[in-house]
């Protein structure tokens, strides 16, 4: 059986550790979407983390960073998720 990691649904303010270990494909109801395999530098556990936006554009693979997730914007008919990071050496 393959190890699947859960998928993280972080709480607004929410810091998390992570090294980005890979990206992959997915399909969604949305079409075919890309997601980031994170692993939890404080527990070992493994994530997966939509690779969207800001992210998707900014976190490598290979790297550390500390996670934040600011929380929710509403902008019209749409709804984005807002994430600050550091890279952690």
């Amino acid at each position: 059986i393959r190890e699947r990691p859960q998928v993280w649904r972080p709480k607004e303010g929410q810091q998390k550790p992570v090294k980005v270990l890979d990206k992959i494909e997915k399909d969604t109801e949305f079409g075919t979407t890309p997601f980031f395999t994170v692993l939890d530098l404080r527990t070992s556990q493994k994530f997966s983390l939509l690779a969207h936006g800001v992210l998707l554009k900014n976190l490598e693979i290979g790297k550390s960073y500390l996670l934040v997730y600011e929380g929710k914007v509403e902008n019209g008919d749409r709804t984005y998720h807002r994430w600050t990071w550091e890279e952690l050496k």
